[in-house]
């Protein structure tokens, strides 16, 4: 969902507007913020970009190969020679419908719109994290229009921003063993076991949270 127009935290839920989608809350596992960069070898890490390179080839080009080569062929050849998934990814932009990776970064990388954050977002990155670097966070942006500032100081200087960094997690799973021997718990639908997740924790006390301070944005 594209909102049409901003609105930010405070604004009340107009109940005729059929435009832009109105949530309570959000929350972000891992990003990566810049997503023109995030998948280069120096952000994205040994082994993991060789490993996932291989398969998105194997997946997404090689499998499609016939019916992707109708559109742009020469997409394709730059796809299946590139030597990391940044590259596929600058490569596949026509796929997206954009005339070169540089339109479609513009168009889509969320980085743009950092600073207009208007739906409370919980943010969720580790430092060991091999995958979306730590320093994605803190690096300061490149772009004129945001001022010399960092993305986490953008974050910071918005409404309903906030950012979680925890010193482990890697990417994504988060496992905690606090309090137990292993970080398993049980199962609520199934009655077996389950990797025990403090994303998903910290997840479900935030939109709790939420819910109490930002419920005038409920639309249920």
């Amino acid at each position: 969902l594209i909102p049409t127009r901003r609105r930010r935290t405070g604004d009340p839920v107009d109940p005729d507007d059929t435009e832009t989608p109105i949530f309570v809350a959000s929350v972000a596992v891992a990003p990566g913020y810049d997503i023109s960069k995030v998948l280069n070898r120096d952000r994205f890490l040994w082994p993991y970009n060789d490993l996932l390179m291989t398969g998105v080839k194997d997946h997404f080009v090689v499998r499609n190969e016939a019916l992707l080569r109708t559109h742009d062929s020469d997409a394709v050849d730059r796809m299946l020679s590139a030597s990391s998934l940044q590259e596929i990814a600058d490569a596949g932009a026509s796929f997206a419908g954009y005339g070169n990776s540089t339109q479609y970064y513009d168009d889509t990388n969320p980085i743009n719109d950092i600073g207009d954050i208007a739906t409370p977002k919980l943010l969720l990155n580790a430092i060991d994290d091999p995958c979306c670097n730590i320093g994605n966070l803190y690096e300061t942006s490149p772009y004129p229009r945001h001022g010399g500032r960092t993305y986490a100081g953008m974050i910071e200087e918005t409404e309903g921003g906030m950012v979680a960094v925890t010193y482990t997690g890697s990417h994504c799973p988060f496992l905690c063993a606090r309090g137990r021997w292993l970080p398993f718990v049980e199962d609520p639908l199934t009655g077996g076991w389950m990797l025990n997740s403090w994303a998903d924790q910290v997840a479900i006390e935030y939109y709790r949270a939420a819910l109490d301070v930002y419920g005038h944005r409920r639309f249920l």
